[in-house]
């Protein structure tokens, strides 16, 4: 979704980050944290950052916090807000598992070669109830080598089915290579079609 959208809103920075860190149960009819924290991708400073860590790290269980927190963990993903990294880490072990993938998917939007965070993330792998695309997706694109033997447990028609439209190489990632496609944009995560150059340092991993 082009970026425009979100500057319907009509909010400034300040009126968003002020609607952002008002407690839920004080939100008026009108009013809306989850808007918020979709605005403010038009404001990468450091003080929007650091009002969406502090949405994030708000963990009331009710349903409308939890929404606003995967849009904040979205959103800073989205901003490659590389200081956000240690908060976002922890969702990786949150009961929501809608905002483990939007952590998951976040670490690969912002990228990272910690090894701590990476095998977090690959031992995901072995959780129940995850969306393991998405998982898949981030371990590829970040170049985790270690999680080879994790990602072949996955049966050769599952995988040809998470990768019809998937990416599995940095080549594609960065539209170096001439067989990737352009990148989709917006709110569809779908990754552009996976790269077949024999140069990739992880297509091998696919190669069932």
């Amino acid at each position: 979704m082009d970026k425009r959208f979100f500057s319907f809103f009509n909010l400034t920075e300040d009126q968003a980050i002020a609607l952002l860190d008002t407690p839920q149960d004080q939100i008026g009819e009108e009013d809306s944290r989850y808007i918020a924290a979709s605005h403010l991708i038009n404001f990468a400073t450091d003080r929007s950052i650091a009002a969406l860590m502090r949405a994030v790290e708000q963990t009331d269980p009710s349903l409308d916090n939890r929404i606003v927190r995967r849009k904040s963990v979205e959103t800073l993903g989205r901003l490659q807000a590389v200081q956000a990294l240690p908060v976002i880490r922890t969702c990786l072990s949150d009961d929501d598992c809608y905002t483990v993938e939007n952590a998951v998917w976040a670490i690969g939007e912002i990228g990272t070669q910690d090894s701590d965070i990476l095998e977090e993330v690959a031992q995901l792998l072995d959780k129940p109830g995850q969306t393991y695309r998405v998982i898949i997706h981030t371990l590829t694109k970040l170049d985790y080598q270690p999680a080879e033997t994790r990602i072949r447990k996955f049966n050769l028609s599952f995988n040809q089915r998470l990768f019809s439209n998937g990416k599995s190489c940095r080549h594609a990632a960065t539209q170096k290579c001439p067989r990737a496609p352009t990148i989709n944009s917006g709110f569809d995560r779908r990754p552009p079609l996976r790269c077949h150059s024999q140069h990739c340092q992880m297509s091998r991993i696919f190669s069932l």
